[in-house]
């Protein structure tokens, strides 16, 4: 038997075992499916790497919930199938050294989080300090490492759009058959946990009350927040004549998630990023094509659910101080210290939305270091400023970067290939030399007979 059996038969005796410990232990059969899936995983992630972190890629798009409740806290198992899926990815493709300059600022970052972590996480729990650490320390590393790896990470990005498109479905399927009739316990959303506590009603004073359709990302303003990111992705290739059909669809359903997200803050971002990209020039009739069928999707969502046009409105969003966020905003500004604004809160408190609630966290000092790491990441690949504007729109408004998937972890993978690699140094042309010259290591190159250089 050669290597290769060798290794398929381990892996297959992984398997089987994993698969009766799940059946011998666990009561579920979701569990006991992941738990053979991952086993298989494994398996194949030994030979094909690169194809095994596409897998990853999809199912944390398509099912970033699915997992199960442990001690309060929703433990969703594809933030660590994310993980695994970007280890995979470098070795599949490779990793470029970084510079120094983002190894200090990293490590500097990282201590800093650990310290808050220690100072105002753990005394609170093992929630607040889990939920600090994961959005702010795993997806910055995870950045770092997208935006170094060496190969086109297109397969990876367009295996995430893929799982996003199977969101989008769910979410018609939600929209027509009702969020809770339609939920799948440890699928659509954590095992144990409770669907109807993620305020996904949407209470309206013209219309019967509706839901706030959450998908699989158990939240709709997640959900409206991910759709954004996609939807922004995709504009900027079709707008620089990059696209595939894949994007046409991918915008189509991006457009389609937000309007039913019931999220005001993914709306508020489309619109901005559109308005960006379009003044950045392009095409005339892309544009105008884009802007019909936008207004098409939007006006057809709106027209089924009458309910979003009161929701949607400036008058609306006025009126309600946006949910209530400005009156929050000023009492936690008021009660902070100078120093509390810039190392963060000295004990824990819920952090309140947006910008303000990142400032409680880590003070700005934190975010300073953070977006001078995103700077840095943004500058290695082309097209990636357009994700992180649409994601520093939704951050300053809301807290979708505190939950998973946060604010960024779809977008770290996404933009490793939102438009083609910047060209590498090594694949620029190189100069060939006449075949009259003549080098030696003491005196370089030598004159021809006409007496000119040949460099």
């Amino acid at each position: 038997m050669n290597n290769r059996g060798v290794v398929w038969g381990i892996g297959g005796a992984i398997a089987t075992a994993v698969l009766v410990l799940a059946c011998l232990r666990f009561l579920s059969p979701v569990i006991s499916l992941l738990l053979l899936g991952a086993g298989l995983l494994i398996v194949w992630a030994l030979f094909k790497p690169l194809q095994a972190a596409c897998v990853l890629a999809f199912l944390t798009a398509a099912f970033p919930k699915a997992g199960i409740k442990v001690d309060g806290f929703p433990f969703p198992v594809f933030l660590f199938g994310l993980i695994l899926a970007v280890g995979l990815a470098t070795i599949a493709l490779g990793w470029k050294r970084r510079a120094p300059t983002m190894d200090i600022l990293l490590l500097i970052y990282l201590v800093w989080v650990l310290c808050r972590v220690v100072a105002v996480g753990l005394p609170a729990g093992f929630t607040p300090a889990f939920q600090l650490l994961a959005w702010s320390a795993i997806p910055v590393v995870l950045l770092v490492i997208t935006t170094h790896l060496k190969g086109d990470g297109t397969p990876i990005r367009k295996s995430l759009e893929r799982g996003f498109l199977v969101a989008c479905v769910y979410a018609l399927v939600q929209f027509v058959g009702g969020v809770v009739e339609t939920a799948i316990p440890g699928l659509s959303y954590a095992l144990g946990d409770d669907i109807l506590e993620k305020n996904n009603v949407i209470y309206s004073s013209t219309v019967a009350d509706f839901s706030k359709i959450p998908s699989t990302y158990q939240n709709g303003n997640i959900f409206g927040l991910a759709a954004a990111v996609f939807f922004s992705a995709a504009l900027l290739r079709i707008a620089k004549k990059q696209s595939s059909v894949q994007d046409v669809v991918v915008l189509l359903g991006a457009l389609a998630a937000i309007a039913l997200s019931g999220s005001r803050t993914a709306i508020l971002a489309a619109v901005i990023v559109t308005l960006v990209v379009f003044l950045r020039g392009g095409s005339l009739s892309r544009k105008l094509a884009i802007s019909a069928v936008a207004v098409g999707v939007v006006m057809t969502v709106v027209t089924i659910q009458p309910g979003f046009i009161e929701r949607y409105s400036i008058d609306n969003i006025l009126a309600s101080g946006g949910a209530g966020r400005s009156d929050v905003w000023s009492m936690v500004l008021s009660q902070l210290t100078p120093l509390e604004y810039f190392f963060g809160m000295a004990t824990w408190r819920t952090p309140a939305e947006g910008i303000i609630g990142m400032m409680m966290q880590i003070g700005i000092f934190g975010m300073i270091l953070l977006v001078a790491i995103i700077a840095r990441s943004i500058s290695r690949r082309s097209g990636m400023w357009v994700v992180w504007l649409t994601l520093a729109i939704g951050a300053s408004i809301d807290s979708s970067y505190m939950l998973f998937p946060t604010w960024f972890i779809p977008a770290a993978l996404a933009a490793a290939a939102v438009t083609a690699p910047a060209r590498p140094a090594e694949s620029q042309p190189k100069m060939v030399l006449p075949k009259s010259t003549t080098w030696t290591r003491a005196t370089g190159p030598s004159r021809t007979a006409a007496g000119t250089s040949s460099v």
